[in-house]
């Protein structure tokens, strides 16, 4: 079951374990901080987790050598504030300063802010009502209990898997850059999916095409699904067309498909809930990668495909693949080429353009 996630300040939050207990028991999760700049620092790391803030009302704003004041949490809804263009969250005001209760001039300052106070029972279950009722309204903390069994799953991608799933949410049709956002993910699954050792081509960068066609050989259906192999060859197709501003952008941006970004984004989702299954130990790893070897002769795998090029330092290259110099040929720019094999390119001019190299018994030249 999906819990709410709450950023909590408060110096001193160890005497009050029963507070982060009470919560839990009500599935609210309680992540404490002692200091105001500790706790906004979260905050901004990673807005898209917190589904709401509690503050202190007198506390430490920088360092635990201070006296606790006012000023930390005056810093805190400053900050939030400042954020809120990017991500609102509820914040809520939760103390054991009995004196401030009665105090017009404070509560004015709260900028409407209600404020719990801390020992009293009935504070404290209407504060857990609120938290919910309030985190309830934001959307993506609705996407996040919707879609509980993705979302969060893998840390990398979760901000940009809820930016996309938002558009989803929201029922965009015609946002033609969520496909870059697509590709991201499906390029982090392929390095995901070379670490654990389904896949052994390494991701480089501009062969994910050539890596979704290796996990849909026929051969590979004993570790990856046929409804998943089509998710990588459709997602992968779709994703790649409309990053590169083809045809797909056209169709999206004039909303002549409908339904295209629905589709291809639980495409993705099928493909993830997959990753969740794969084995995560070094044993099972070696496992995998030793039956693929058996599985697939290495001689056929073709890890990229594309056109000779030679660029203004007369380096031959294939996509981000360098071609040995000494291999190539003026005549041979412009011809087609399938690479089988590549090593990492340690050269220092040139590593940072092409980051994988080639030789010529690794590659095959055809008209």
């Amino acid at each position: 079951m999906s819990r709410y996630n709450i950023l909590w300040i408060d110096d001193e939050y160890e005497k009050l374990s029963s507070f982060i207990l009470d919560a839990e028991l009500d599935d609210i999760e309680i992540t404490p901080f002692k200091t105001s700049r500790q706790g906004m620092k979260a905050f901004e790391d990673d807005m898209l987790k917190w589904d709401g803030i509690i503050l202190d009302a007198k506390g430490w704003n920088k360092s635990s050598n201070e006296v606790a004041t006012t000023e930390g949490m005056y810093n805190s809804l400053d900050k939030i504030t400042e954020l809120k263009h990017k991500r609102y969250v509820p914040v809520f005001v939760y103390s054991g300063q009995g004196d401030l209760f009665s105090d017009k001039q404070f509560k004015t300052s709260l900028r409407g802010l209600k404020i719990y106070k801390k020992g009293s029972s009935s504070d404290l279950k209407q504060l857990f009502i609120d938290i919910k009722s309030k985190a309830d309204k934001l959307i993506e903390t609705q996407i996040r209990f919707k879609y509980s069994n993705i979302v969060g799953v893998f840390s990398d991608i979760n901000n940009e898997l809820i930016g996309i799933l938002s558009r989803v949410y929201n029922d965009i049709t015609n946002d033609k850059d969520i496909f870059t956002s697509i590709r991201k993910i499906l390029e982090w699954v392929m390095s995901y999916c070379n670490q654990q050792g389904v896949l052994p081509i390494k991701f480089c960068g501009s062969n994910l095409g050539e890596c979704s066609k290796y996990l849909g050989k026929k051969e590979m259906q004993e570790f990856v699904p046929i409804h998943v192999q089509r998710s990588f060859h459709s997602c992968v197709e779709i994703a790649n067309n409309g990053a590169h501003r083809l045809e797909i952008d056209s169709t999206v941006r004039n909303e002549k498909a409908p339904y295209l970004i629905r589709s291809t984004v639980f495409e993705l989702l099928n493909i993830l809930y997959w990753c969740k299954t794969l084995p995560t130990d070094n044993k099972s790893i070696e496992r995998i990668k030793q039956k693929i070897t058996e599985l697939v002769s290495n001689d056929n795998l073709v890890i990229f495909e594309g056109i000779i090029q030679q660029d203004e330092q007369k380096n031959y290259h294939c996509g981000d693949y360098l071609l040995n110099y000494r291999d190539m040929q003026p005549e041979d720019i412009g011809r087609k080429i399938k690479i089988k094999k590549c090593s990492d390119n340690t050269q220092e001019r040139s590593k940072h353009t092409y980051s994988h190299f080639a030789v010529r018994r690794h590659i095959e030249l055809f008209d």
